[in-house]
């Protein structure tokens, strides 16, 4: 409960204000100044880079979920 509260009061109450916030002529601004656009950035990259390494894996018939089912041997 404190771990959500504390996100919630630190990082997403300011991000939601300035969003639904009518008074506000720059919206976007908050988000660019405060680094969550870069955030989401590099959010997006990663998943798009995950999806390309992943079907790559696929493509060159590695079994990534076989990972870690055994022990190597001695």
């Amino acid at each position: 409960a404190f771990t959500v509260t504390l996100y919630w009061f630190a990082g997403l109450a300011p991000i939601w204000n300035s969003l639904t916030n009518p008074d506000t002529k720059d919206p976007l601004g908050y988000l660019n100044s405060s680094g969550v656009t870069f955030v989401g950035v590099l959010i997006v990259a990663g998943i798009v880079i995950y999806a390309v390494q992943s079907t790559r894996n696929r493509r060159a018939g590695f079994q990534t979920d076989l990972m870690y089912q055994m022990l190597p041997p001695d």
